[in-house]
């Protein structure tokens, strides 16, 4: 089924997010209304995003040089203004990829030094979404979060859907480490399992402890992981920045965990140094706590 949404921000990650939702493999769905910070335009059946793509940026540098209201001069079908914005609250689901607090629990504009008003933020009681996704850091207000929970509508916390970026770096980390190659695919295959299972213990989560909001549940799984991480590496008494020697904890998630691991046992038990380092270090791991009391 094809869906509508809108996007407010047609930067990297709105543009970027706009072309992966319209893309057949990903359901071919409409993007009815973008913005920048000349305001919002909108269509009602699908604004043409790769003839806008094209309108607003430099062709040699990919950099964007002109705004999209800019764009609604050439076709009088596309609205502008309160028109535009009123079509962004009400597609299937919205993808707020600006900035800060542009949902708030009520309407703000600002006047700016060309005499135009523009506005600062949505009301989350005007938006008719099915559900939406924090593509910004902080794009909803907490009270504009909780207006949203209250009406059912599903916001996907920032901190989960900007995830996947920091994953693939965790990944490029023990790459580099443990000097492998990943291709593309196998990589993009990896980040899906890796999202969808984070996804389905953030749900579990919320569920288990009765939670309102997406938000305070991936919060509190994002939490978890930590704490579990910090048991890992050498326990919760350690203080900040002292750790162990983890390197089969930092590889243990990646698409080539078993022959990295495999790798790092070899070098350790082909050098007796570095095995009686470890063996030493763990001892002292141990003591730390005891001789501390």
């Amino acid at each position: 089924q094809h869906l509508t949404f809108g996007d407010d921000g047609f930067g990297n990650a709105g543009t970027n997010y706009i072309i992966q939702m319209e893309s057949p493999e990903h359901g071919g769905h409409k993007c009815v209304a973008t913005s920048d910070t000349s305001g919002f335009i909108a269509k009602k059946d699908g604004l043409p995003i790769k003839e806008l793509y094209k309108f607003c940026h430099d062709p040699v540098t990919g950099k964007k040089v002109r705004k999209v209201t800019e764009f609604a001069q050439f076709d009088p079908t596309i609205l502008t203004g309160r028109e535009a914005i009123d079509v962004y609250l009400n597609a299937d689901w919205g993808a707020p990829a600006a900035s800060q607090n542009r949902i708030s629990d009520q309407e703000e504009w600002e006047t700016r030094a060309d005499g135009k008003e523009y506005v600062k933020a949505v009301d989350a009681h005007h938006v008719n979404w099915k559900f939406g996704i924090e593509l910004a850091n902080g794009p909803c207000t907490k009270k504009a979060i909780d207006v949203l929970a209250e009406r059912d509508i599903v916001m996907i916390a920032d901190i989960y859907a900007s995830g996947g970026g920091v994953r693939v770096s965790s990944a490029e980390k023990s790459q580099g480490l443990s000097n492998a190659k990943w291709t593309k695919e196998e990589v993009a295959v990896w980040l899906e399992t890796q999202m969808r299972t984070a996804f389905k213990e953030i749900m579990a989560t919320q569920e288990k402890y009765d939670l309102k909001t997406f938000r305070d549940a991936a919060t509190i799984y994002a939490g978890e992981q930590i704490v579990n991480a910090m048991q890992l590496r050498g326990g919760l008494h350690l203080p900040y920045g002292q750790t162990i020697d983890a390197m089969p904890v930092v590889v243990s998630a990646t698409p080539h965990a078993p022959m990295v691991l495999l790798k790092k046992i070899w070098v350790v038990l082909t050098n007796l140094g570095k095995l009686n380092t470890l063996i030493l270090r763990n001892i002292r791991r141990w003591l730390r706590p005891i001789l501390a009391h």
